[in-house]
């Protein structure tokens, strides 16, 4: 009984996915090929600290931590003046997108990161 139920819900997510990628196909290609980009060059890019002669994964730490923090700022002070419209994938895209390079000034800008 149990294999049956698996089986149904197995075609159902198959058809679901397949239906979507038919709509939705050059969007998969496209995220596909960014994500897959990325990681290209995140591989050809990775040094062993850089200038500031710290271990390459303090670096990433600091800079994953930094820019959680930065955006939770972001997205409180929206929340606290536009209320609760702003929790939004659109919204929260374009705080992340903001985020990243305010990231990367804070910690230039203090001297943490050299580059």
């Amino acid at each position: 009984m149990s294999e049956e139920i698996f089986k149904s819900i197995i075609s159902q997510i198959y058809f679901l996915a397949k239906s979507q990628l038919n709509v939705h196909w050059p969007f998969v290609v496209l995220f596909s090929v960014f994500i897959i980009s990325g990681i290209i060059l995140q591989i050809m890019l990775l040094r062993s600290g850089g200038n500031s002669k710290l271990p390459a994964w303090f670096n990433q730490l600091v800079g994953s931590i930094t820019y959680t923090i930065i955006f939770l700022i972001i997205t409180a002070v929206c929340y606290w003046i536009f209320g609760v419209q702003v929790v939004d994938e659109k919204w929260l895209a374009l705080f992340g997108a903001l985020s990243f390079p305010a990231t990367g000034f804070f910690l230039s800008a203090i001297g943490f990161w050299y580059y």
